[in-house]
């Protein structure tokens, strides 16, 4: 897989059933799971169930 910086690593598309993001309940996530991700991020699916304009 290659990641945002242009890097390849070794990855597992991965399926969260459920998992809470502050007060949000989250069901059938989708995510990747690699050993030489550092941080962990919320990909575009997942906060496209969000309204994150400004007010």
């Amino acid at each position: 897989m290659r990641i945002a910086n242009g890097g390849r690593v070794r990855a597992n598309l991965i399926t969260i059933n459920s998992m809470m993001l502050g007060a949000f309940h989250l069901k059938d996530v989708s995510a990747v799971e690699c050993s030489g991700c550092l941080l962990l991020l919320l990909g575009e699916k997942t906060l496209s169930r969000f309204d994150l304009s400004s007010s």
